[in-house]
């Protein structure tokens, strides 16, 4: 199955945009349910993710759960219609000072987590840079907000570009 088959299945009835899960499990079942929800019933009939996935054979994708260095993570590519955002974010958490994240602006729970463990929530998800022809080892597919603060907190030395971090990452099998 390809990622541009997407556009073929239902929506979730009060959704214009999300696919249904069920359908996705029920196609892709050896892909997490966490990779299904964020990457493609999430994102799945966005024209710019079409644009830069439609061609990918998701069904022979393999999915695990890796721990990257923050240092190899700041390099990946990402979707050029998620720069502008990336980079705001990226830029709003370098001016973060310390650990205490006090100007760090997002929910109570999210902001605790990263006080707490130095990472994020969920894992955001990745996947292998050749499939896409990328020259990076790595390409962001969701996650812009969790990799934009990583890399920001990186840059303002409150997280060792060396840490570790969770993600899904998908590969040929």
């Amino acid at each position: 199955m390809k990622f541009k088959e997407l556009l073929d299945l239902p929506y979730v009835s009060d959704s214009d945009r999300i696919i249904d899960c069920s359908s996705l499990q029920t196609m892709l079942p050896h892909t997490p349910l966490d990779v299904i929800e964020q990457f493609f019933s999430d994102h799945g009939k966005e024209e710019s993710y079409q644009n830069d996935y439609g061609n990918i054979e998701i069904s022979n994708l393999s999915w695990e759960k890796v721990s990257i260095s923050a240092d190899k993570l700041c390099l990946a590519s990402i979707n050029s219609d998620c720069l502008h955002y990336f980079n705001t974010v990226k830029t709003k958490a370098s001016w973060v000072k310390s650990k205490e994240l006090e100007n760090y602006r997002y929910s109570d729970e999210i902001v605790s987590h990263w006080k707490e463990n130095m990472t994020w929530c969920r894992p955001p998800v990745f996947i292998c840079g050749h499939i896409i022809s990328s020259k990076s080892e790595l390409r962001l597919v969701e996650g812009h907000t969790r990799l934009g603060s990583l890399t920001g907190f990186v840059d303002s030395k409150i997280i060792d570009p060396d840490s570790n971090h969770t993600i899904w990452l998908g590969c040929y099998k």
